[in-house]
């Protein structure tokens, strides 16, 4: 790479196909054993995700545990291809390899898919792309660059020296956070149909994070007209949008009425993932959106009832539980039939429902109480 003159160096970028979806248990519990040597607290672990996912094989989506395990297991496709000698670095499973001449892009596209196939994962053909070094740096960095230098007063610039390091409060909400208010609200507002969603880069998608969190801490209700567009094109950001949803709400400001009709539009019309569905049927129970609103309480009822989906009819249950629209013996038997690992929300089902007067419901709760020291936990009565 030393000798490549810049004219013929090339870049390759690559996704992996549905990365989450794809990632073998049984080769990530090896990865961990490898570097950990906590075979038993990984045991554990794997069977929680076989037991959640329903099967051997892909992670809960959107949770920032399901991360750090992907880092993991994704790393092991950057290792093969360091050893190769490949000059290779990545975002998640973004991966960018550095190439001297068109012919060694070919080569690298074929180490890296065959280090990807290696732990059971493919490229995504519709996003492989090679580009001439010029070309990668006008798309991915020049704008940004120009943009930057053209909102800086030199003359203003000073020198300081701190100790601040890495600390969450300062850098996530100091005056660096309160740029990205402005830069999100006017890259949100730049475009009435949504093509920048649709194309938004990583760094945009990483501002708006951490936008929709400064918004949050500060109880905020500027970004609720651009919930339901931000859910359906970027649904990265699901969790601080729900975080954000109940957070305003329960500023008690008055916006709990436009809370609730967001919540509704994002389930009518933004086609949901799984695990985007668990999030809004987390957030209608915690701001308590279904004793009053048919049509959500409808949408989460049906969303209980698809049965391939586990974690989400075990959020629904527990949504649909604590305002009383579900029978004791519906939730006891799912109890008995689902994955150890979704007991505790049936557990607090169960509590919610004996919790509403009816004394039967009090006895049976009370009988499946005191059968474990789990149950005696989760299952509070009277």
């Amino acid at each position: 790479m030393d000798a490549c003159v810049q004219d013929d160096i090339y870049i390759v970028e690559a996704d992996i196909a549905n990365f989450y979806q794809y990632i073998d248990h049984g080769m990530l519990r090896v990865e961990l054993q490898l570097r950990t040597s906590k075979v038993d607290l990984i045991d554990v672990l794997i069977e929680f995700l076989s037991g959640i996912e329903g099967r051997r094989f892909g992670l809960p989506q959107m949770l920032e545990p399901s991360d750090w395990l992907s880092e993991v297991y994704i790393e092991m496709v950057e290792r093969t291809l360091a050893r190769e000698g490949w000059a290779v670095w990545r975002y998640n499973d973004d991966f960018k390899i550095v190439c001297c001449g068109y012919s060694q892009t070919l080569d690298a596209i074929e180490s890296l898919s065959a280090a990807a196939n290696s732990v059971g994962l493919t490229l995504a053909e519709s996003k492989l792309m090679t580009s001439k070094l010029d070309t990668y740096i006008d798309n991915n960095l020049a704008g940004e660059l120009e943009l930057l230098l053209e909102d800086i007063d030199f003359d203003d610039i000073e020198l300081t020296a701190s100790s601040y390091g890495d600390d969450p409060d300062i850098m996530d909400f100091g005056y660096l956070t309160e740029l990205d208010d402005v830069e999100a609200l006017e890259f949100l507002e730049s475009d009435e149909s949504s093509d920048h969603l649709k194309t938004a880069s990583i760094e945009k998608i990483q501002m708006l994070g951490r936008a929709i969190d400064s918004h949050r801490c500060n109880e905020d209700e500027l970004l609720l007209d651009h919930v339901v567009d931000l859910m359906k094109y970027l649904p990265t950001l699901t969790p601080k949008l729900s975080e954000y949803l109940i957070s305003i709400a329960e500023a008690d400001l008055g916006p709990t009425d436009a809370v609730a009709s967001t919540v509704n539009e994002v389930v009518a019309q933004v086609h949901l993932s799984e695990w985007q569905a668990v999030w809004m049927a987390y957030v209608a129970r915690k701001l308590d959106l279904l004793e009053h609103n048919a049509s959500l309480l409808e949408w989460v009822r049906g969303q209980r009832l698809r049965a391939d989906r586990r974690l989400l009819a075990a959020e629904c249950t527990l949504a649909l539980c604590e305002v009383g629209e579900l029978k004791f013996s519906e939730v006891s038997r799912a109890l008995l039939i689902q994955p150890v690992a979704l007991a505790p929300w049936y557990l607090l089902s169960l509590g919610y429902l004996a919790a509403k007067g009816n004394h039967d419901h009090a006895k049976r709760a009370r009988a499946i109480r005191n059968s474990s020291p789990l149950n005696r936990m989760l299952i509070r009565l009277p």
